[in-house]
C-alpha cells in the first residue's frame, strides 16, 4: 500500500484571521487535486476517509476549516457576509496551487460548502477543471416561514453577529449510527449559526437558482432523496436550469451526508467514473 502524506498549514484571511488547512497525498504525483469546502458546523477533518479513497485513485485531497469552524479562527458559526467565504476559498486554492503546481483542480462542496461552490462557479470566481457538489444548501428541506426569514433580515441590520442554535438533529446526517455518534462526540463540531450567515446563505440559494444558466464548468451533484436537511428538489431544479454541463445523481432514501452512508463506496465509484471522463 502506498504511503499517505498528511500536510497541515495555515493561511490568513483579508481580515487577519488564521485559517487551518490540510492535505492528503500519496507518493505519486497526483493527476488532480480535490479542493474541499465543508458544510456548516463541521470541519475538514471529517473527510479523512474520503480523502483516502481519492488518494488510492491517484488524486490529492485538500481542505480547510471555514472561518468560525474547526481549528480556524473566528466567531463560531459566523461570517460577516457571503463574499468573505469566497475570498477565503480563493486564498486557500492559491495555497493549494503552491503545493500542487500545474495540477488540475476539482472543486468539492458539501451542504453550505455546496452553496459556496455553486456561487463561485456561477460568478466565475475560481478557475477549476470540474466540480462535485453533494447535498447543497440551495434550499432547506423544511422551508423556514416568511416570518422567520423576515425577522432574521431585520435582526441582521441590528445584531448581525447574533448566534443561535441551528436546531440540527444529528440523526439526520446519516442512517449509520456510528457516524451519528462520531458527529455528536466530535469536539470540533458545533450547532451555532449567526443571523448574518443564515440570511446570506438563504439569499445565496435564491440567487443560485436565478443564475443557474451561467454555469460554465462541468458539475456533478449528488443528493439523497431522504435528506431532511437540504432539499434534493432544489438540486434537481438547479440542474434543469443549468443545462448540459450539470449532471445530477439522486440516491433513493439516503440522508444528508451521502459520503457517510453505507452506500459510500458505490457513490464514490460513481463520482470517479464521472471524473475519469476528463482524463486528468
Amino acid at each position: 500500500m502506498e504511503n499517505i502524506t498528511h500536510l497541515e498549514f495555515n493561511f490568513q484571511t483579508k481580515d487577519n484571521l488564521k485559517l487551518y488547512a490540510q492535505a492528503w497525498k500519496s507518493d505519486q504525483n497526483p493527476k488532480a487535486v480535490i479542493c474541499l469546502v465543508h458544510g456548516h458546523g463541521e470541519h475538514s477533518g471529517r473527510y479523512e476517509e474520503l480523502a483516502g479513497r481519492f488518494n488510492k485513485r491517484g488524486l490529492a485531497f485538500c481542505g480547510f476549516d471555514l472561518r468560525g469552524h474547526g481549528k480556524s479562527e473566528g466567531k463560531r458559526g459566523h461570517s460577516p457576509s457571503y463574499p468573505y467565504f469566497i475570498d477565503d476559498y480563493i486564498r486557500f486554492q492559491n495555497e493549494v496551487r503552491k503545493l500542487f503546481p500545474d495540477t488540475p483542480v476539482v472543486l468539492y462542496g458539501h451542504s453550505m460548502g455546496g452553496s459556496i461552490a455553486l456561487v463561485m462557479l456561477l460568478r466565475h470566481s475560481v478557475n477549476v477543471n470540474a466540480a462535485i457538489v453533494t447535498s447543497p444548501w440551495i434550499k432547506l428541506a423544511m422551508t423556514p416561514s416568511a416570518f422567520k426569514v423576515g425577522l432574521a433580515k431585520a435582526v441582521r441590520n441590528i445584531l448581525p453577529g447574533l448566534v443561535q442554535s441551528t436546531g440540527l438533529d444529528a440523526n439526520s446526517i446519516s442512517q449509520m449510527s456510528d457516524e451519528v455518534k462520531a458527529y455528536t462526540s466530535d469536539p470540533l463540531v458545533h450547532d451555532k449559526i449567526s443571523v448574518a450567515t443564515f440570511t446570506c446563505v438563504y439569499k445565496a440559494g435564491l440567487w443560485i437558482l436565478n443564475n443557474a444558466s451561467k454555469l460554465q464548468t462541468p458539475l456533478l451533484i449528488i443528493h439523497g432523496t431522504g435528506d431532511k436537511i437540504t432539499s434534493h428538489n432544489a438540486s434537481v431544479e438547479f440542474v434543469e436550469k443549468a443545462g448540459e454541463l450539470a449532471q445530477i445523481k439522486l440516491w433513493e432514501g439516503l440522508y444528508h451526508e451521502t459520503h457517510h452512508e453505507k452506500e459510500r463506496e458505490e457513490i464514490f465509484n460513481y463520482i470517479m467514473s464521472w471524473l475519469d471522463k476528463f482524463n486528468f
